[in-house]
């Protein structure tokens, strides 16, 4: 799967997630990877393309590559 796929699968399911409840609201989510993705890349793709956001690699879960998602 491409980097760039992955990437904006990624921010479009933050985008779809409900952003507030009452007085709380959303800022970032975690995401899992598909085994075999680069999460560095993932992550710089969403940095570079979405100033809105910030995104960066967490350590490995299950054996899959993780991503913090959420805006700035």
């Amino acid at each position: 799967m491409k980097t760039k796929n992955i990437a904006e699968d990624a921010v479009a399911l933050l985008r779809q997630q409900l952003k507030s409840y009452g007085v709380v609201y959303l800022k970032s989510i975690k995401l899992a990877l598909p085994a075999g993705s680069d999460a560095d890349k993932v992550s710089e793709y969403i940095n570079n393309n979405y100033p809105e956001l910030k995104a960066h690699s967490k350590p490995e879960e299950n054996g899959l590559p993780i991503i913090a998602i959420g805006y700035r």
